[in-house]
This record gives C-alpha cells, structure tokens and sequence, in this order.
C-alpha cells in the first residue's frame, strides 16, 4: 500500500510488513503535461506516465531522460527524485 498505512484498508488487518521492489516495470500509458503546478512551472513540457511494476502494482510517475520517447509495453526503471516538498517517482527507458 502506497502510502504506507498501520493497517490495510480492505481488510482491516495489522499484520503489513515492508516488501522490497524491484523498481522495474513497463509503461501502460502516458500524457504530456503542459499547464502544471507552480512548483514544476519550470519544467513544462513533461511526460508523466502509468506504469505497472513486476510485482504487479501500479503508479503514476514522471517520466524523465528521454532522448526518444519511450513507448507503451517498454521497459522502464522506477528511481526517486528530491523535491522542495518531498520525493517523488520518477521512471527512465530500462537500459
């Protein structure tokens, strides 16, 4: 569960532990982002995309470093940027 949670949210359980990913998964679809938020203003144009993860989640992530455009199905790898206000996922073309 992302964000981490005491407990799960469907069954109510308290027995979560943390499980490490691979950060490898493929994109599913993507968008160009061309009116954003103050705080990525200096960024526009960006690509943010969903990608499934191997161990079979899902998430939105920004897509960075791309010389071509990374196509849907393509393998990506999942890394973490450092904002002001936090991290944030981020994804680039699994070399």
């Amino acid at each position: 569960m992302f964000p981490p949670r005491e407990h799960c949210s469907v069954c109510w359980s308290n027995d979560m532990q943390w499980v490490s990913l691979s950060g490898k998964g493929k994109l599913y679809a993507r968008t160009t982002i061309h009116a954003a938020p103050d705080i990525f203003r200096n960024q526009v144009p960006y690509s943010v995309g969903i990608i499934d993860l191997d161990e079979g989640l899902r998430l939105i992530a920004t897509i960075v470093d791309e010389e071509k455009q990374i196509s849907n199905d393509e393998s990506v790898q999942l890394l973490v940027l450092s904002y002001e206000d936090g991290p944030l996922f981020a994804v680039h073309r699994n070399k």
